[in-house]
């Protein structure tokens, strides 16, 4: 719902950046809204994981050493789904170059990752008892060990997950990314 929420934050932000430009229409046929939001879905995920087992390391034990490396084998795991949300999000970003230059895809691609960081650090946040990579909180051993079990099950993996990967996947097989 928030990641939904974003993405109309981010496209009154980018519609009044280019209101001159009437025309123009980041979503089209092969490129469409729900392809963008599955990409930064990917994105959010990724780093939420990415972020968890940094910061699950500094229980400087067990656990937090094995929710480090179950985050490490869920990013191997998962890795052509990444790849294929960070090859969506440059062709939305080359989109810009005709309506704006090179300027304009940097502003998308800087409020694709501010949003998905953002939304990634809300939920590790809750996630993990307020830890992240900006404080020196702990995280609770209790959530790291669980955050271990659920990367470890491979409940967290994309593949386990088609609801979030809909218009992702037929991208990824016709862009042959695996």
């Amino acid at each position: 719902m928030r990641i939904r929420y974003a993405f109309v934050v981010i496209g009154l932000f980018i519609s009044s950046v280019h209101a001159q430009t009437v025309s123009f229409n980041r979503f089209t046929d092969d490129l469409p809204q729900l392809l963008e939001t599955d990409a930064v879905t990917v994105m959010v995920r990724s780093l939420m994981h990415d972020f968890a087992g940094k910061l699950c390391a500094r229980l400087s034990n067990a656990t937090g050493g094995e929710a480090q490396e179950e985050a490490e084998k869920w990013r191997a795991r998962n890795d052509a789904f990444i790849r294929g949300a960070s090859s969506v999000l440059n062709e939305f970003g080359d989109r810009y170059l005709q309506v704006g230059g090179e300027s304009a895809k940097q502003e998308y691609s800087q409020m694709i990752l501010l949003t998905a960081v953002k939304e990634a650090n809300r939920r590790v946040m809750r996630q993990l008892d307020g830890a992240n990579l900006d404080n020196a909180i702990v995280p609770p051993e209790r959530a790291c060990y669980g955050l271990a079990q659920l990367l470890n099950d491979r409940v967290a993996d994309f593949e386990r997950s088609p609801e979030t990967t809909r218009a992702l996947v037929p991208y990824m097989e016709r862009k042959g990314i695996r």
